[in-house]
């Protein structure tokens, strides 16, 4: 799943050069100006709601954050989305002469029911291409059809396979996937729910993510008390059940696949630049966005509507909110930053006038991948 990479260890990040605060003893320094935290959450935990809620109690975390109801429907299209697997071995079927791709695509109705095409799919080969035909073959050979209002489970599912594929794949396995799985999935929040919550509760301290893949989170000061109690929530989760002596009960192991370690940032040139380039990352991510669409509109010629300026602005109050959090660990006033800021500025002025006449935004020029000039005084 897009929230379970490859675990990093503190010894990978210290491999990777990320500042920590260590002094001249080796023990972790007190001078802190910020934390990272190395996340990851295992795709496979189970929790139950009311245990979660407990958790939060006992941590003292605002449960406003915790994952609404399980819904049945997202269970089953969750479920669909897994399935079917290929062989062992490999991430494809062969079928005929090609590899392809099967995936489930579900899809929610108003009414709650859920209409799930099995697509087989493939990407054509250059020859092919050259030939004119476009990059993706793909066709529809089944479909389930899941309506919530059945019970038990399996009388609610209808399952149409093409004609002419009736024998080709092992549909008796996403059934019996469906079955077992589902009510352990409605009883339980999954890895996915665990790791959502968590990085909500992030989000509201103004932690940014180092990486885009988000498995890295620098933490400000003011945020340090909240994050001990998500580690301990963390710590909580991933150990073993227990008996009454505190051991782990038979069959038991921690979860060793999720991880909650904040490391504080030493006051020094290398920590600043980490939660420099953290700042910078996230502000022109986000104002990036409102420019490409501030563009569009002064290309038109005529004023934006007020609820296109009230996102834009919003957006943008964001953007300096964040760099406000942080404007007492470094200083921003750097080349990227400044002309991103800069189109933006002249972007909603445009915008507010409908004004046409106006040099291409600088800032769309950046290769989202560059990051070479994030950290770059003018």
């Amino acid at each position: 799943m897009p929230f379970d990479p490859d675990p990093k260890t503190l010894k990978d990040m210290l491999e990777n050069k990320v500042a920590i605060a260590i002094d001249d003893s080796g023990n972790l320094g007190d001078a802190a100006i910020g934390k990272l935290v190395t996340m990851q959450i295992n795709a496979a935990m189970r929790v139950k709601p009311a245990v979660l809620e407990e958790y939060f109690e006992y941590f003292d975390l605002d449960k406003n954050f915790l994952p609404g109801p399980i819904k049945p429907a997202s269970v089953v299209g969750s479920i669909l989305k897994s399935y079917p697997k290929p062989p062992p071995g490999d991430k494809m079927w062969l079928i005929g002469q090609n590899k392809w791709k099967l995936e489930f695509w579900p899809e929610q109705k108003a009414d709650g029911s859920i209409e799930a095409p099995l697509v087989k799919r493939r990407r054509r080969s250059v020859e092919e291409r050259r030939k004119g035909f476009g990059e993706w073959e793909q066709e529809t050979v089944a479909t389930v059809v899941w309506d919530p209002e059945h019970e038990p489970l399996e009388e609610g599912l209808g399952f149409a396979v093409a004609e002419s594929y009736e024998d080709e794949y092992p549909y008796e396995e996403i059934f019996d996937a469906i079955d077992e799985n589902y009510v352990d999935q409605l009883s339980h929040y999954t890895g996915s729910h665990v790791f959502g919550t968590i990085k909500k509760i992030l989000v509201s301290v103004s932690a940014l993510p180092k990486r885009q893949a988000g498995g890295v989170w620098v933490i400000p000061v003011d945020a340090f008390d909240l994050i001990a109690r998500v580690e301990k929530l963390v710590d909580a989760l991933i150990a073993p059940p227990t008996d009454e002596r505190g051991d782990p009960l038979p069959g038991f192991e921690p979860d060793y696949k999720s991880e909650f370690i904040p490391i504080p940032l030493a006051d020094g040139n290398k920590s600043r630049l980490i939660i420099q380039g953290s700042v910078e990352r996230a502000i022109i991510k986000d104002l990036s966005k409102v420019i490409t669409r501030l563009n569009e509109m002064r290309k038109t010629g005529l004023p934006a509507r007020p609820s296109e300026l009230a996102d834009a602005n919003h957006t943008y109050q964001q953007a300096l909110a964040v760099q406000d959090h942080y404007k007492n660990v470094v200083s921003l006033k750097y080349g990227r930053l400044k002309r991103t800021l800069t189109d933006y500025e002249n972007l909603y002025q445009a915008a507010q006038l409908g004004e046409a006449v106006m040099d291409e935004p600088v800032s769309l020029s950046f290769d989202d991948d560059d990051e070479s000039d994030i950290i770059t005084d003018e």
